[in-house]
């Protein structure tokens, strides 16, 4: 079994820039049936993001425009890589698979079915960040199986097929997803996590792991912890050293300095054994924040 690609563009949306442009990929896929070649044409288009409950499906139309094996069954799966550019150009998306198997009928009844690309919230989020507000690319590798004459034939395609997704079709298909604002802080670590940034950061994975446990308390003992070891190794400057200086004229540092020993505060509330950081409540909207705040401080650079 064989494979051949190559592009076709929209040319009617190229020439007009006012209309969303989706780049529609044409995919020869060749068949060996009984020591006869056959070709069947397939093409993806009309990308729709259908919202769901924290995961949602980005539907593509798969089309055999032209094939030889009527009453065949196509079976289409394989895997989707986010292309952009900037310092992040490439990012695996996810596995992909086909609604139905699609029946290839007769040359002038129209052949088509749906493949869906599984994406979180998450996924949503990171394309938003690394597409920077610019048109990207889905890569799609293509895996097909024939099913005819009750024998399968099956291809393994290790090529990759570009399709472009224009900026405007995509902020329409977003309008119709909640979405929550959303912001990723990444604190480096390296080492074995006893010591330097890897001990900070086992314990900041602790307070997440109490925080999606629902255990909030547990989860802002656990950003304290993180946060007293990170003052064992950084030099934070005390709120002693600027609380003379008039609040216009601190510099850089000591306003940050400012806001850590704030979060710092609230995170002394943590319960550790008094009477009063035991009436001290932290819910999931005080979990959430507090996990939010203590990863962007102990993310900065201090230096």
């Amino acid at each position: 079994m064989r494979s051949t690609s190559f592009v076709r563009r929209n040319r009617d949306a190229e020439m007009d820039a006012s209309v969303p442009r989706l780049l529609f990929v044409n995919i020869g896929l060749r068949f060996d049936v009984d020591s006869v070649d056959h070709q069947v044409l397939v093409n993806f288009g009309d990308l729709h993001l259908h919202p769901g409950a924290g995961s949602h499906g980005l539907h593509l139309t798969a089309r055999v425009p032209r094939h030889e094996l009527t009453g065949g069954f196509l079976y289409l799966q394989g895997e989707a890589t986010l292309v952009c550019d900037g310092p992040r150009p490439r990012r695996w998306l996810c596995a992909w698979a086909f609604t139905e198997p699609i029946l290839l009928r007769p040359a002038d009844i129209e052949t088509s079915g749906q493949i869906v690309l599984p994406i979180s919230d998450e996924q949503l989020w990171l394309v938003e960040d690394i597409r920077r507000g610019n048109d990207f690319t889905i890569e799609l590798r293509v895996n097909a199986s024939l099913v005819f004459g009750g024998r399968t034939y099956p291809m393994i395609n290790p090529q990759q097929y570009p399709l472009r997704v224009d900026r405007e079709m995509w902020l329409r298909q977003l309008a119709g997803i909640e979405r929550m604002a959303h912001f990723t802080v990444a604190v480096p670590a390296v080492g074995d996590g006893l010591s330097g940034m890897a001990s900070v950061v086992r314990f900041l994975r602790e307070a997440e792991a109490e925080y999606r446990n629902s255990r909030d308390r547990e989860a802002a003992v656990a950003l304290r912890r993180a946060v007293d070891r990170f003052r064992e190794i950084h030099s934070i400057p005390s709120e002693k050293s600027f609380k003379d200086v008039p609040a216009q004229q601190r510099d850089k540092l000591q306003r940050w300095a400012n806001a850590f020993h704030a979060v710092l505060g609230i995170l002394n509330a943590a319960p550790h054994g008094d009477e009063v950081t035991e009436k001290i409540d932290f819910d999931r909207r005080d979990g959430q924040a507090l996990i939010a705040m203590s990863f962007a401080l102990l993310g900065r650079d201090w230096k």
